[in-house]
């Protein structure tokens, strides 16, 4: 059996489910994301992809698929990545691909199974090109007014303070003070340990 044999095999044991109403509503909220995803056979069959997933693939200008199969527009990165999608399949990892226009990806893959079949589910996170980042309520986990919590989104995002000031429409002062009543209310002394806390409840 040739790889898009292997992949369809592999499709429909996986994908296959008795409720097709779930399915059609997973496949609907995992189109809705700006993060591509797909599932791949540890040979780098591609079984699944998320409409990101299809987009990046139909780009090809990093990644594409070829004859069924998750490739490399970099050939000298191809084994590389089929190296890295097999250890997906068998226990996670991540790997970059390296884009010699600084647009590197960096792909997280974790193992899948289901009915006796080994798959990789991938999630690609593109370096180097703008994204809004999604933020939990920093005012639910840390003592911190909404302004406050606007702040340091606006300075996790490289924002200097009177770039904060110009996006919020208050005074560099106003900021400032922000920023000291920050630091002492989660007990950090610089933008470096106030990342550290904060950038867990940052999402891409």
């Amino acid at each position: 059996m040739g790889t898009q044999g292997l992949a369809k095999a592999a499709r429909t044991s996986l994908l296959a489910d008795d409720d097709p109403e779930g399915l059609a509503y997973l496949q609907a909220w995992s189109d809705r994301s700006f993060l591509p995803c797909l599932i791949l056979t540890p040979q780098a069959g591609v079984i699944w992809r998320n409409q990101a997933g299809r987009i990046l693939l139909t780009e090809a200008d990093r990644l594409m698929e070829h004859n069924g199969r998750l490739a490399c527009a970099d050939k000298s990165q191809a084994q590389d990545l089929l190296d890295f999608v097999a250890r997906a399949a068998a226990e996670g990892a991540i790997w970059v691909y390296l884009d010699a226009a600084g647009g590197n990806l960096v792909i997280r893959g974790e193992p899948v199974r289901r009915r006796g079949h080994a798959a990789a589910g991938l999630m690609i996170h593109s370096i180097g090109e703008a994204s809004e980042a999604t933020w939990a309520d920093l005012t639910r986990v840390f003592p911190l007014t909404r302004a406050e919590a606007a702040v340091v989104r606006n300075a996790a995002a490289g924002a200097r303070a009177d770039a904060i000031a110009a996006a919020l429409g208050v005074s560099l002062e106003t900021v400032r003070t922000h920023f000291r009543r920050i630091y002492a209310k989660l007990g950090v002394s610089s933008r470096e340990q106030l990342f550290a806390l904060v950038t867990p409840y940052r999402l891409p």
